[in-house]
């Protein structure tokens, strides 16, 4: 099979639910299983002791739409799985997770939230690009 684990990552911005909605379509497509998977930056790692109030508020937040998109994915019968990882890059949190989960293709979108309008593509999908060891699909 072509795309038998397929990554979405998400950050909650316009595009990346956009490239969401793609990459839970070839899953269907393809049978594929799925795993949408959302970045935090952190030095201190997530699941210490006692969470800084601003990573808990990102968590928080990555956590309620990484379940909208389980709820999406469990509506069309596709096979779900969410990772929120603490990175101190989001390039290299992705790249290091989709190489060790063996991963077959990447879905993201051109910009998350916090790239300038103006760029052609954001600096983590052109990341994702340039180091992915699999296919990278870019999503407008």
């Amino acid at each position: 099979q072509i795309f038998s684990k397929i990554m979405i990552a998400v950050d909650g911005s316009e595009t990346s639910l956009r490239a969401a909605k793609y990459g839970l379509s070839i899953a269907k497509k393809y049978n594929s299983s799925l795993i949408v998977v959302h970045v935090i930056i952190s030095d201190i790692g997530l699941f210490g002791p006692s969470l800084p109030t601003h990573i808990a508020a990102l968590k928080e937040d990555a956590e309620e739409y990484l379940e909208n998109m389980k709820k999406e994915a469990e509506t069309e019968n596709i096979q779900i799985v969410t990772q929120i990882i603490a990175s101190t890059s989001i390039v290299n949190g992705l790249v290091e997770y989709a190489s060790k989960e063996h991963i077959d293709l990447v879905v993201l979108g051109t910009k998350g939230k916090s790239s300038i309008k103006k760029l052609l593509l954001g600096s983590v999908a052109s990341g994702m690009v340039t180091h992915s060891h699999c296919p990278v699909l870019v999503v407008r």
